[in-house]
């Protein structure tokens, strides 16, 4: 309409401004001779222009035309008034009749078109038939208006493959929408048993595609009143369906949520981390080294195996959509979905699990480096410890303590678990890898903050409790950071349960010897156990010279400000040898060697 109107004011500005006549009262003349019903015809042509040869004629007929296109105009203001004045009234009221608005808006649609013919009839007649205007843009909107009125009348649009023969009714759209309608009939899909047949209310006369349903069906249905126990019972049961063939893209992201969760609770891995700091509390430096099981830290097959489910649920060329319904105790059965059940829906679209995954993956891989870097440390302990015995020295028939036992394998070889040249170097390339593996899962929970802060104003939408939220991945990101610090800096250490620990000690200056470390502890000469615990007692006692009494330490040479300078030195037996420049202020400015030398 507003192109109608817009074709025409320009067409009459065109029309006066090409005659180029200045009428100064044409306006009073023109209501003058409007307001009479003679019949008139006024004619004229225009000199000494394109249009010279053309005759223009304005008669009674124009002006009624131009009284017609008012009238006309008036009216559809009026019906489209009449048709909105209800919607304020009607789109409150859970479902009201929305006759009141169609009716007059249709209406109202009618005479858009009969306006259009007007208008278009006007600029094919005198006095602009002459200019030739282009009315193609009017029979454009004239085909718009018709199909608004038809789609308002109840017409119904193919939707996907055509062998499905499937369609959508956009009318019922709009007649689902008063009192928040919409969302009923939505959440009735699952209330009634998720059909594809259900036509939501009338907006899908025939069902919907295929594609519709793959994208709406539910995936899984839990109990917000369920205990712990209850929800891993449940998971554990949905595992087992999801595993069930044909085995679906959302069967698969179902079977990665449900290993995910119980890698994350996995009380066997926690009870792990929580041995192997009891060991070394009580300096059980034997079960760190020949007893502790290792491979529970070794969970890089339950990782790719989450990221194998993953990925057929994200590289999937069919539509998928996980989606989870979440219900209260309400009569039905615990996991039923009934009449009256209410319920919130969550969806997990694949882009949503492509970022997550791309996060997640920044995790994985840090852990999957701690794993690496500790597994090739156990993998290769003939190689990084002396763990050669004398068995005819091992008589354990008189050991009733841990003091007996270190004295017991003291005598089977002093040099037992005594760092070799490699173990040393070993240790040093392990605090690298574990220095960027928190460095990675630091940055990993410091995006999950940042997450969590974006998402705490949207908390209720995503049913999750916005300050836990926060608080623990900040909770988690403090202690990466501390965790990473104390590998990135030799001397830093981190609080575990009140106590100064550094987790780095060994990796950053490795103990020459595990039995000598482990019999300073039980012997109470030193409980730091290597500087783990470096808060602990330690007396200033020295089991035997660290220095020996015989070496041999050669000048620089050539000097020391050349650019290739050589030391040379020379011990009596292999030792561990920290080579260190010091300056006048007595301040350590480079270390050129520290590890154990043969």
């Amino acid at each position: 309409m507003g192109v109608a109107f817009g074709e025409l004011s320009y067409s009459m500005e065109s029309f006066f401004d090409r005659l180029g006549y200045k009428f100064e009262d044409a306006g009073a003349h023109l209501d003058t001779v409007r307001e009479s019903d003679v019949d008139f015809t006024f004619s004229f042509s225009v000199e000494g222009s394109s249009y010279e040869d053309s005759l223009f004629v304005i008669s009674r007929r124009f002006l009624d035309l131009l009284d017609d296109v008012e009238t006309i105009g008036t009216r559809v203001d009026s019906l489209f008034s009449e048709g909105l004045s209800h919607v304020d009234s009607i789109m409150g009221v859970k479902g009201a009749d929305i006759a009141p608005i169609i009716g007059p808006v249709r209406e109202g649609i009618a005479e858009v078109s009969i306006l259009i013919d007007t208008v278009k009839f006007m600029l094919l007649s005198q006095p602009f038939s002459p200019l030739g205007i282009d009315i193609s843009s009017l029979d454009s909107l004239k085909k718009v208006i018709g199909e608004l009125d038809e789609l308002l009348s109840g017409k119904e649009y193919p939707i996907g493959p055509e062998n499905e023969g499937k369609v959508i009714k956009p009318l019922a759209i709009l007649e689902n929408m008063p009192g928040g309608g919409l969302s009923d009939v939505f959440m009735d899909f699952y209330r009634q048993g998720e059909q594809q047949s259900y036509t939501f209310g009338g907006i899908f006369p025939y069902g919907i595609t295929n594609d519709m349903y793959a994208m709406i069906e539910s995936d899984a249905v839990f109990n917000n009143d369920d205990s712990r126990e209850d929800f891993e019972n449940r998971l554990s049961e949905l595992e087992a369906e999801w595993f069930q063939e044909p085995v679906s893209p959302d069967d698969h992201f179902g079977i990665a949520l449900a290993k995910l969760y119980k890698l994350l609770t996995d009380e066997q891995i926690y009870a792990s981390f929580d041995t192997l700091f009891d060991y070394l509390d009580r300096g059980r430096i034997d079960s760190v080294v020949l007893k502790y099981t290792w491979e529970d830290f070794d969970y890089s097959d339950r990782i790719s195996e989450i990221r194998f489910h993953i990925n057929q649920y994200i590289n999937a060329e069919e539509v998928t959509n996980f989606v989870v319904l979440f219900k209260d105790d309400d009569g039905y059965e615990r996991y039923e979905i009934g009449d009256t059940t209410d319920f919130d829906v969550a969806f997990v679209t694949v882009p949503q699990v492509k970022v997550a995954t791309e996060a997640i993956s920044i995790a994985c891989d840090a852990l999957q480096e701690i794993v690496d870097g500790i597994t090739s440390m156990y993998e290769e302990l003939d190689r990084i410890f002396i763990l050669d015995l004398d068995p005819s020295m091992l008589d354990f028939s008189e050991v009733d303590s841990d003091s007996d036992l270190v004295l017991v394998f003291e005598r089977a070889n002093p040099d037992f678990l005594t760092l070799t040249d490699y173990g040393v170097q070993k240790f040093h390339e392990v605090g690298v890898q574990l220095e960027n593996a928190f460095f990675e899962l630091k940055r990993f929970f410091e995006n999950m903050y940042l997450l969590a802060q974006a998402v705490y104003p949207y908390q209720e939408d995503f049913s999750i409790d916005g300050d836990n939220f926060i608080f623990d991945t900040f909770l988690a990101k403090e202690i990466a950071t501390a965790v990473w610090m104390d590998f990135a800096y030799p001397d830093s250490t981190i609080y575990i349960d009140g106590e100064r620990v550094n987790l780095s000690a060994w990796f950053d200056n490795p103990p020459g010897s595990l039995l000598q470390v482990w019999k300073n502890y039980v012997f109470g000469v030193d409980s730091t156990l290597g500087g783990i615990f470096p808060d602990r007692y330690k007396e200033g006692m020295i089991v035997e010279d660290v220095l020996p009494m015989e070496y041999k330490l050669s000048p620089v040479y050539p000097n020391p400000f050349n650019p290739a300078a050589f030391i040379v030195f020379e011990l009596p037996k292999a030792s561990s040898v920290e080579l260190t420049i010091v300056n006048l202020r007595g301040e350590i400015v480079a270390t050129l060697e520290n590890s154990y030398l043969s």
